[in-house]
């Protein structure tokens, strides 16, 4: 099995919930996300999910050829309209 690559030197995003998981009372609170990416026959897929940190479902998701600034983007603003306080 092979995992990422963590030590670098990159900054890596705060916790904002300082692991303080029991703090999120309501959906649509908090939410996380993050990005992998899959391996495919013609090349290789990105995939960025945001999960309630509530519910715990996937409540938002992008799939793209290409990473960067735009599934930030997207993300965000799909967020932000479902009425989420905090986003990371």
């Amino acid at each position: 099995m092979k995992t990422t690559y963590s030590n670098h030197f990159r900054p890596v995003a705060e916790s904002h919930l300082g692991r303080q998981l029991d703090s999120v009372t309501k959906s649509n609170e908090f939410c996380l996300s993050d990005i992998t990416y899959i391996r495919t026959d013609e090349g290789w897929l990105y995939l960025a999910a945001v999960l309630d940190m509530y519910t715990h479902k996937i409540v938002g998701w992008l799939m793209a050829k290409r990473t960067g600034q735009s599934h930030e983007n997207y993300l965000q603003k799909h967020m932000k309209n479902r009425g989420f306080r905090q986003f990371h």
